[in-house]
């Protein structure tokens, strides 16, 4: 008969050996939930961006918008009757085609009537709190289009603007 001679050890794990323990688990927690945190951190900075440049392009596209206006309809331009201010408002009279392309801008711009109510048809793709002027320097030939609105985005109020300045 063959005899084994192997010897059987037993290996007791001492306390620092036992694995993990609450406290590691713990800090790794902790770690990863910052870590989560500043994600949403990210993303809540990565939408902030992506409405403001989606603002800045409407008013962009408004302001090329009354441009193509004013030249496709030369002769009131020169005349200086699209010239409009900001805070002026609405016009409720259309008797002319620059006061209806005015007033047209204009709710398109800012999404409401002549008599401040909300037009319901207009409010996608306008601006809060937008208003737009428009100046036209019959010396230089120069028109200066300026589009404005209100950004509450993040709790802070800022009036950011875009302003063309082009020859008609």
């Amino acid at each position: 008969m063959i005899s084994d001679n192997i010897s059987h050890s037993t290996v007791t794990k001492g306390s620092s050996e036992a694995g993990f323990t609450m406290i590691e688990i713990l800090v790794a927690l902790v770690i990863l939930s910052i870590a989560l945190l500043g994600l949403a951190g990210l993303q809540i900075t990565s939408l902030q961006g992506g409405n403001n440049a989606y603002l800045r392009s409407q008013a962009t596209l408004y302001t090329q918008d009354v441009i193509e206006r004013m030249r496709a309809n030369r002769i009131e331009a020169i005349a200086e009757n699209y010239d409009i201010t900001l805070a002026a408002g609405i016009p409720a009279a259309t008797a002319t085609v620059a006061e209806a392309d005015i007033n047209d801008w204009l709710r398109n711009i800012s999404g409401m009537n002549p008599d401040g109510s909300v037009d319901a048809t207009r409010t996608r793709g306008s601006l809060p709190g937008g208003d737009g002027s428009v100046d036209y320097d019959a010396g230089t030939q120069m028109v200066t289009v300026t589009v404005r609105w209100t950004d509450n985005y993040g709790g802070v109020s800022t009036t950011p603007q875009i302003q063309i300045v082009t020859r008609l």
